[in-house]
């Protein structure tokens, strides 16, 4: 016997299933260590339907789809439903951008400018409840 092991279909799918259970409790115990506020709510089954759509993006690699996933919490995706996110999904399948990556890349640049002005909004609006702005 030459030592080459053989394993039939039905094997291969168990172990297929195991290793997907086992990104997936990763991927929600990593979420929930860097974001335990946002991802308070975080389900198995909301990752699940996350992954399809990250998969219908080209996304594939551990290390975009968790940052796939990070994005979708700072977006205020809830964890549990499908995440619907337009703007997200439009940059995302934008063809005018080569790799999937350089989309997540650029969608990530478009987050971080909504929170900027979100923070600026909130701090000006601050400013003028504070009564330093008057109107006379």
């Amino acid at each position: 016997m030459t030592g080459t092991l053989v394993l039939r279909e039905e094997s291969m799918a168990v172990l297929r299933q195991d290793a997907g259970r086992r990104f997936l409790r990763r991927m929600v115990g990593e979420l929930r260590r860097q974001f335990p506020d946002e991802a308070e709510g975080l389900r198995p089954a909301g990752v699940l339907a996350g992954l399809a759509q990250a998969r219908s993006y080209g996304l594939s690699g551990s290390r975009d789809l968790f940052r796939y996933f990070c994005l979708l919490l700072l977006a205020g995706w809830d964890g549990q439903s499908e995440p619907q996110q337009p703007w997200l999904d439009g940059i995302l399948r934008d063809s005018r951008m080569s790799t999937p990556a350089q989309r997540l890349e650029y969608a990530w640049k478009h987050l971080e400018r909504q929170l900027r002005v979100a923070q600026e909004n909130a701090a000006a609006r601050r400013r003028f409840a504070l009564g330093t702005a008057s109107v006379r």
